[in-house]
């Protein structure tokens, strides 16, 4: 099984050292992952996946860069929504 796992990348400068995801709600836009292949054992028919009915998403968020260069803070995060529970089907 495979699946798109919707992602933002935001790069700013900041006066400070950010201590929270300034983008985090922005990935909230791009929507759900998706189940984009399964490869079902044979015999067993193809299942169609639904998100809430057989797996869970939660937004996953990182920090890519912090740091401090000349008194100005390089900053980039990354935000995305991850499949989090896949044992409805394993």
């Amino acid at each position: 099984m495979s699946y798109v796992a919707p992602t933002v990348t935001a790069h700013y400068v900041a006066l400070a050292k950010p201590g929270s995801f300034r983008f985090e709600s922005s990935v909230d836009s791009e929507g759900d992952p998706t189940i984009v292949s399964t490869k079902p054992v044979a015999p067993s028919p193809v299942i169609e996946l639904n998100i809430d009915e057989h797996y869970l998403a939660e937004k996953e968020s990182r920090w890519l860069e912090r740091r401090q260069s000349g008194g100005i803070w390089q900053c980039s995060e990354q935000h995305s929504m991850v499949i989090v529970n896949k044992s409805a089907f394993s």
